[in-house]
């Protein structure tokens, strides 16, 4: 094999690997835009029952946010089959 195929055999294979990494790129982003969003709507809804709760003269004791502190996220991702 000449030293120039090589090269391209691995610019083609890094092309592709690179490809493949982007498109699992998107699909993670999409999937944090989800879970960003399905949070939204759980802060609202809280906030709204703690509104409810407060009407009816019921207090709650606060609960403190998670700052500063680690949180594990587990994704899952589907597999992109590589072009």
């Amino acid at each position: 094999m000449h030293f120039l195929d090589v090269i391209g055999s691995v610019k083609v294979h890094a092309e592709k690997r690179l490809h493949h990494e982007r498109q699992m790129r998107e699909v993670v982003e999409f999937e944090l835009e989800k879970f960003r969003e399905y949070c939204a709507t759980q802060e609202r809804r809280i906030a709204y029952l703690k509104a409810v709760l407060c009407r009816h003269g019921i207090t709650i004791q606060a609960v403190k946010p998670f700052a500063g502190e680690t949180i594990r996220v587990f994704a899952e991702v589907s597999n992109v089959p590589e072009s």
